[in-house]
Parts: C-alpha cells; structure tokens; sequence
C-alpha cells in the first residue's frame, strides 16, 4: 500500500510541475489539522500534495517542502525534522506552547525552498503555520499578497514645538480578500509608534494609506521604522536636518 500511495503522489508531482506545486509533509493528526493550511496554498494557485515521511524520502527533491511538526512528531516526520534543525532550535521546541517557522533552501536540491512549522505539540504546531503561513509561503508561490510602499528614506527638519511628524505608508492588496489587516510600526526595533489606522478590510485590488507618527526627539542617528502589515515588512531610515523655531501661529478666532 505504500509503495502504491508514493507512485501516486509522484504521479502528482510529475503533473504539477509545469506549473505550483507545495509538497506538505505531515504525520496524520498535523496533516488532519492543516485544512486552512492547504486551502491557503490552493487560494494562491498551486497545488498542495501531501505526503508522509516515506513519501518524502521520494520526493525531497521537490522544489518547495513544508513540513509540518517538530522533532517529536511522531510517524517519521521528526526523524526528518530533527536532521534539519540545530541543537538550539530543537531544545527551544521542547518548551510547552513552543512555537516557529525555519526557512532554509538548497537541503536537497539546488533552488529549493524547505519550510518547518513546528511546535512543542500539534495545537502549537497549527499555531506556528496558522501565524506564519501567509508570509512565509506566499513569496515563494507567486507575487506577494500584499504591497508595502513607504519612503526608504527621510529626513526631517526637529521644529522646536513639533510634538510629532507623520509619514505615510500605502498598504496595497495584490491578492485575494483579507478580512482584516493588521500594521504596526516600531522605531530602532524597540519603541512602538502610533499607526492610523492600525487595522482595516482590505479587498482585491485596494491600497490604504496608513500614516505612522513619530516625536522627532526620539530620532537619533541611524534611526529607522520597521513597518508591518500582516506579516509583511518596510524600513525607513530616518535622519534629523537640524532643529529650527516654529514660526507665530496665525489663529483665527470666532466671535
């Protein structure tokens, strides 16, 4: 029966490989678990084929390989998982409610992509690709879901009673629906800075400008922003001109 199953999964691959194709390597409790895993993959136009570890000693030539499970999943696929991950990663692994993403390429074959989800056990296991799918995988299939446009640079001018400066960032779908996104915008990785909106519906095809605010005395030299929509990431590097005095303020007032 298993020599059958793997002719079976080569005769799918051998279909498939004029146009997607994401081989996703699972034991039986992880690969039950991985609908929304394999309709996300469908979503983008390729094929998901699954396998198991026997399978995949046929089959790990494949271009991309996603491999669901840490180094104690059982059926073989920790076996393989255990050989792919360091010491470091595999003892971190062993702490409850665990959970990540590795991305390696050429493990098998020149130009292949290779991705675990894993996790100290299958609900973490779901989690990791259920937060971590969407990014990690979309670039390899095709054009990514969604296009961030920020400045790469600026420079700005510290006005003496300037409280904030505000740039904006142009988040554009270039793929299917999303329900919701999320941004979020971090300056010199570590201080969290105010993004309006910080989620909204994005559909098909629409862009949304986010601005994201900043106090310029925060800014040091070799500042930067790193802003993320969803899993999607843009840096800014941003610079101080000098600082000068704001000029009267010209105030209207009403009767």
């Amino acid at each position: 029966m298993k020599a059958v199953t793997a002719l079976i999964l080569l005769a799918q691959v051998a279909c498939a490989q004029t146009g997607c194709l994401a081989l996703v390597v699972a034991n039986t409790v992880d690969s039950q678990r991985a609908g929304g895993l394999y309709s996300l993959i469908a979503s983008m136009g390729c094929d998901a084929v699954k396998a198991d570890s026997r399978s995949y000693m046929m089959l790990k030539e494949s271009p991309l390989i996603i491999i669901l499970g840490g180094q104690m999943s059982p059926e073989g696929v920790g076996y393989i998982v255990s050989g792919l991950l360091s010491e470091s990663e595999k003892e971190a692994l062993l702490t409850p409610n665990a959970s990540a993403t590795y991305a390696m390429e050429n493990v098998s074959a020149p130009g292949q992509k290779l991705i675990v989800f894993a996790g100290y056990n299958e609900d973490d296991t779901e989690r990791a690709w259920r937060h971590g799918a969407e990014a990690a995988i979309s670039p390899l299939l095709k054009k990514p879901r969604l296009i961030l446009s920020a400045p790469t640079s600026l420079q700005i001018t510290a006005v003496n009673n300037m409280l904030s400066y505000s740039f904006p960032v142009n988040v554009t779908n270039n793929g299917s629906d999303y329900a919701e996104v999320r941004a979020e915008a971090y300056l010199n990785g570590g201080v969290r800075l105010d993004v309006k909106p910080s989620a909204f519906n994005l559909t098909a095809g629409r862009s949304q400008r986010v601005m994201v605010s900043i106090h310029p005395k925060r800014i040091t030299g070799g500042s930067s922003v790193a802003f993320t929509a969803s899993g999607y990431r843009a840096e800014t590097n941003i610079s101080l001109a000098g600082s000068e005095k704001a000029p009267p303020c010209n105030c209207a007032t009403r009767d």
